[in-house]
């Protein structure tokens, strides 16, 4: 029953998200809803950004999870969203 419940709220802040976007660019998200319903991460992380070992980095390179948190956080950045990283 919760999870259903929590399927079905992420659904709606994903068509709102889609909304939203619809009206700040002009873009069209019909095509948006059909390829990724259901889909929140897709709906809110649009713009991406590839995201390397930092240069600034000496002594040492971050491990696989760690590159892929930091591109989680550029995306968050990037999109404009909230979140933690723990």
């Amino acid at each position: 029953f919760l999870l259903s419940k929590t399927d079905d709220y992420i659904n709606q802040v994903s068509a709102l998200l889609s909304e939203q976007r619809a009206e700040e660019t002009g873009y069209d998200t019909a095509m948006d809803r059909r390829s990724s319903e259901g889909s929140y991460f897709l709906s809110a992380h649009v713009k991406k950004e590839q995201v390397r070992q930092p240069s600034i980095l000496v002594g040492g390179d971050l491990k696989e999870y760690q590159i892929s948190g930091l591109q989680w956080l550029v995306s968050l950045y990037n999109n404009r969203l909230n979140g933690i990283l723990a």
